[in-house]
């Protein structure tokens, strides 16, 4: 078909269809929302839309405005159906079957939407009769299901309820015939498909719809399948040789790739002999696996069968990701078959020979076989090969992957936790042993991921951790060290190879600020001297360094002094007064407010004000912003290039007179079209995370040099290792190269750290900038001497050089040292925080509400989700699936993280004693939505078996938590129901829920028939259909009740926040721990009480509380509304 040929057709299907660019359908659509394209642009809403119903009088005045032709001729007066014309479509990106599909996916989701657009004209779609469908849909579902169209662009805020769910039922039918593999993650949390088409059904029937629209000859679409694969060649004489050559060298993944590639030009006769070379070295290659994996017999011929289909694409390419796999996995046998060894010629020497001068790494091999067996399982999920081939290696390669880690773990395991039993890291009580098994699972985790630790990261996992140190006791504690760096100390030695021991400056670190975090008058000065009137401090210097750099000019000395003390008790306030820190968030949150009502909500409604528009639109403004206005805007944009020299004013004025010829013309307004498409291009970028993305880059370009610098000296370490037997002379070269290398590591990481990094990073600038000031009048004028005194035995260039650059760049170790100390804060007992708060739980450090909150650092499950659905659109089109599974390797990763957090920090503390609870419980299931987390929890044991589920939902804005009743043939006791509260409560804490759904509902009065969150509220639904509002985000002891649609005004009693909310109220360490103590040692469980009531947290009040909040009252003449100026009847 033609282009004319498809349009008629069209025209036949849907007669009051225009086929149209892209453009047009985007100008009516911001028509439609009443806003005009220059203001459109400050809202920052963009349509994704690819129909849309007008009307000729919209049609015309936007052509016209546009330059658009139309035939007039052709079109009817009344509803007329916009269709875009498929993108691209004569550069041969689609076929004609596809482009076909196209475009009848696009008029079929027009016409659906026009039937419900009748309805609603008709009056059938009344607002009741929505939002009784979106209950039956699930509102968290439906929730999730805007939150896709709004990320994809498909509503917008301004539309009401129904024509939101006119266009999710359009998109969710269109999906749904077209593409209904897409489903899964386009709405996760949809699972009844049918039951949804139904209940679209009741109003439109979108199958006769999907057959009224099909194009002539078009078949029923197919999704595409994730089972393709790829291929390509070489000359075979040489090839032969350099396979063999290979297969001598025991290089077997090279030799059968070589094979590979000669078979695809050998001779026909040939041919079947050179295969079976090809698939010899694949089978010396699996039974080399066997031996370093230990899988049995039976599993060879899976393994075989398994690797054989990479040989047909390894060959294809530069190291394609198959011969990769290939490689790691006979690079993991080479690691299992070869002893690691470490040469310390250094060590030798100063023990005297005491010491082995060629150390055997046993955990390095480990490590090495584990990282192998991690990577070939990612490769694994990238190859090109058919569906069910790559499943099955798949499948292989995850089993002995996490078989490999699982023996890891189990290896360290015993030397983490005899270490920590050794230093006094043992916790107080049974709560002590949860956070001690805590700690070594995280010290595993990253071991695990890493491959090797180090001092900083041993010290961090302990200040985030619930297991703390002790004070600092005596003299003899301080100069021996802590704790700690006795434990850094002896992992170095037990664990040598994956554990890397503090360099000297950060032991002397630690040492210095024990005093000061570590002993009750260090902490004293540190909180009421040290941070407030140092930060005081900093702050006037940092504002002097700014003014005198501006304007030349320093700071009075008597202002300074003023305000050094004024911010010093202002730091002094918020730091040690809550009350008062709850103050300033206050006002620092209404001042956000009033600035966002300002410049936000005000221009936001004046956009949309019918006024503004028809003021906008009248002839004399428009006549302003073209000849005036805009000119304006181009010619002081170039004017500020232009030298600030005489004529100046005669150019602006020439510019000015030019830009409004041009502007006003043909090619002019195409111009400005243009350039307005350029700028609301940037605007949807800067909406989809553009600063995010760049400030991300930032800040991570920084931590990747460190880790960049720690990976090449890893490397190089590796390197100077010895493999296997080893001949003496390799021995002695390893040896002394290795003492060469040793200062070298030290001053590149020693350089680059402390007293590089910290100059150019920009959030550790500003502490190295103030320290310049003071330091380089000290140490400057020393230079000369100390050049001098070194110059006789390194000679004047490297003196120079070296104490020069040392010198200039001394000031960035404040910097350092100021970074670096605040975690140093956390690692004792006494600066443990009063109550539990939310842990980290993401790969990157996420919290569960930075996990499901789109934010501008946040948000990264709907994120993956939307990165998901993308590239799932794109394997539809290329038949390439590979990027949509890696994606689906990240849920899934966070899906690991999440079971992990709910195991150690629920499960594994209510299941430490067998009266306690059930055991072995695990997480059994993770399901993930935009918006929500679902976790599955099921056991067994002798007695039978329990389950339940605990929810994460984002409810509009708000994290809100839910427990399925636990059921299951095992019945729970009353002290069993009170683990399982104390553990949710805990668990609750962690993951940062504001409320507790059973908490609620058991709080509520009875009358209430039903609940939802909406907009900061707790909407309340009563038995005579009023509604009732109980505002949430007040902050206010007392939560006080909103009545609506009540024919009688009613008086309202408060309801108490700290009762019904559950964030409002702190659970302490005390009373947590306190908990496990008396469970671990089968003594009653003392309930949580919020508010002198004991919480409903997993839903086992069998009644709500039955008292009253609600009576009627008659409304005197004075009331304004519902909410004031009530008497008693």
């Amino acid at each position: 078909m033609y282009r004319s040929d498809i349009e008629l057709e069209l025209k036949s299907i849907e007669p009051r269809l225009l086929l149209v660019p892209r453009k047009v359908v985007d100008k009516v659509v911001l028509h439609q929302r009443k806003l005009p394209a220059i203001l459109g642009l400050i809202s920052g809403q963009f349509s994704n839309v690819d129909s849309v119903w007008t009307d000729f009088e919209t049609l015309n005045a936007i052509a016209q405005e546009i330059e658009f032709e139309l035939e007039i001729g052709s079109l009817p007066f009344g509803r007329i159906l916009l269709l875009a014309k498929v993108e691209s479509e004569m550069s041969g990106k689609f076929n004609t079957e596809q482009r076909n599909i196209l475009y009848w996916r696009r008029i079929f989701h027009a016409e659906v939407k026009l039937k419900f657009f009748e309805l609603k004209e008709q009056g059938l779609l009344s607002s009741t009769k929505i939002e009784n469908k979106i209950k039956t849909i699930g509102r968290t579902v439906f929730s999730e299901a805007l939150m896709v169209l709004e990320q994809e662009h498909k509503i917008f805020p301004e539309q009401d309820i129904t024509d939101k769910y006119i266009s999710f039922a359009a998109c969710f039918a269109e999906i749904y015939r077209f593409s209904e593999n897409l489903l899964t993650n386009y709405f996760p949390s949809i699972k009844d498909y049918e039951s949804l088409l139904l209940i679209i059904k009741d109003d439109v029937s979108e199958d006769v719809i999907f057959q009224e629209t099909r194009l002539t000859g078009t078949q029923n679409p197919h999704p595409t399948p994730e089972t393709h694969a790829e291929e390509s060649s070489e000359y075979f004489k040489r090839l032969s040789e350099q396979a063999e050559k290979e297969s001598l060298l025991n290089n077997a993944t090279e030799s059968a790739i070589l094979w590979t590639q000669a078979n695809r030009v050998a001779p026909a006769e040939l041919s079947p002999d050179t295969l079976e070379k090809a698939h010899k070295e694949i089978r010396k290659l699996v039974k080399r696996l066997q031996s370093a994996l230990n899988f049995n017999s039976n599993d060879f011929q899976n393994w075989e069968s398994a690797l054989l289909p990479l040989l047909d694409k390894a060959d294809q390419g530069s190291f394609p990701v198959e011969a990769r796999l290939l490689t790691e996995l006979q690079s993991a046998c080479e690691d299992y078959e070869q002893e690691i060894y470490r040469i310390d010629i250094l060590g030798w020497a100063m023990s005297l020979g005491k010491k082995s001068m060629k150390r055997p790494l046993r955990f390095q091999r480990l490590i090495k076989i584990h990282q192998r067996l991690k990577e070939a399982s990612l490769n694994a999920i990238t190859t090109r090969l058919a569906f069910a081939d790559r499943k099955k290696l798949e499948t292989l390669l995850q089993l002995v992957w996490k078989q490999n880690e699982k023996k890891l773990r189990n290896e360290i395991r015993p030397i983490i936790e005899n270490n920590l039993q050794l230093v006094g890291l043992k916790g107080e009580g049974a709560f002590g042993e949860i956070a001690r098994r805590r700690l070594v699972e995280e010290f595993l985790d990253l071991i695990i991921e890493q491959g090797y630790l180090n001092y900083s990261e041993l010290r961090d996992m302990i200040s985030r951790n619930h297991l703390k140190l002790e004070d600092v006791r005596d003299a003899s504690s301080f100069f021996k060290g802590d704790a700690l760096l006795t434990l850094d100390e002896n992992l170095s030695v037990q664990l040598d190879g994956i554990y890397r021991r503090s360099d000297f400056y950060l032991r002397w670190l630690e040492k210095s600020t024990a005093l000061n975090f570590g002993t009750a008058t260090g902490r004293t000065l540190t909180k009421f001297l040290t941070l407030p009137f140092g930060g005081s401090f900093l702050l006037i210097e940092s504002a002097d360094l700014i003014n005198d750099k501006i304007s030349g000019e320093r700071i009075p000395d008597l202002t300074r002094t003023l305000a050094f003390i004024a911010l010093g008790i202002f730091f002094f306030g918020i730091i040690n007064n809550t009350s008062f820190r709850t103050f300033v968030l206050e006002v620092l949150l209404y001042f956000w407010k009033t600035a966002k009502f300002i410049f936000y909500k005000i221009p936001s409604a004046l956009l949309t004000w019918n006024p503004f528009l028809l003021i906008w639109k009248s002839l004399p403004v428009q006549v302003i912003y073209s000849l005036i206005l805009k000119p304006l805007v181009f010619t002081e944009a170039i004017a500020l290039w232009l030298p600030k020299s005489y004529p100046y004013h005669v150019g602006e004025i020439v510019l000015f007179i030019g830009f409004t010829l041009l502007l006003n013309s043909r090619p002019g307004r195409l111009l400005s079209e243009f350039a307005i498409s350029g700028v609301m291009t940037l605007g949807k970028l800067v909406q989809d995370g553009l600063i995010s993305i760049l400030f991300t880059i930032m800040v991570q370009s920084f931590k990747k040099t460190i880790e960049g610098l720690e990976f090449v000296l890893q490397w190089v370490n590796d390197w100077l290792r010895l493999r296997g037997r080893a001949k003496p002379w390799q021995v002695a070269l390893r040896g002394i190269l290795g003492l060469l290398w040793s200062p070298i590591a030290f001053f590149l990481r020693f350089y680059t750290v402390v007293l590089i990094e910290p100059g150019i990073n920009p959030i550790k600038f500003p502490i190295s900038s103030v320290a310049a000031k003071f330091t380089y009048p000290i140490i400057i004028p020393l230079t000369p001497e100390i050049v001098h005194f070194f110059s006789p035995f390194i000679g004047d260039v490297v003196s120079n050089l070296f104490f020069g650059t040392t010198i200039w760049l001394m000031p960035n170790l404040f910097g350092f040292l100021f970074w670096e100390t605040k975690e140093n804060w956390g690692l004792y007992r006494a600066n443990r925080p009063q109550s539990l708060r939310p842990m980290a739980v993401g790969t990157h450090g996420e919290t569960i509400p930075q996990l499901l909150k789109l934010g501008f650092h946040s948000g990264t499950i709907p994120k993956l989700f939307m990165k998901l659905r993308k590239a799932e659109l794109e394997a539809v089109s290329r038949s390439d699936w590979r990027k949509a599974r890696t994606l689906r390797l990240d849920l899934q990763t966070i899906k690991e993280r999440l079971a992990r957090f709910i195991e150690r920090d629920l499960l594994i503390p209510m299941q430490q004693n067998n009266k306690s609870f059930i055991k072995p419980l695990r997480v059994s299931e993770i399901s993930l939505g935009l918006n929500r987390i679902e976790a599955e929890m099921t056991g067994m044991d002798d007695n039978g078996y329990a389950s339940f589920k605990i929810s994460l939902e984002l409810v509009d804005g708000i994290l809100m938590g839910s427990v399925s009743k636990p059921g299951g043939t095992l019945a729970l006791n009353e002290q069993q129901n009170r683990c399982l509260s104390l553990g949710i409560a805990g668990l609750y804490k962690f993951a940062g829920i504001e409320i507790s759904k059973e908490q609620v509902t058991s709080n509520l009065p009875s009358w209430v028939s039903d609940w939802k969150i909406s907009e900061g509220n707790l909407v309340l639904f009563s038995e005579n259909q009023s509604t009732i509002l109980v505002p949430i985000n007040t902050g206010e002891p007392l939560l006080k009740l909103q009545v609506k649609n009540l024919e009688k005004a009613c008086t309202l009693n408060t309801l108490d926040a700290e009762r019904l909310l559950f964030g409002r109220q702190p659970l302490t360490w005390q009373e947590w721990s306190e908990g496990w103590d008396r469970s671990a040692n089968s003594l009653y469980v003392w309930p949580l009480y919020y508010a002198g009531v004991e919480p409903d947290i997993v839903g086992n009040a069998p009644n709500r509380i039955p008292f009253d909040t609600i009576k009627c009252w008659q409304e005197t003449p004075e009331s304004a509304d519902l909410n004031q100026g009530y008497k008693s009847v």
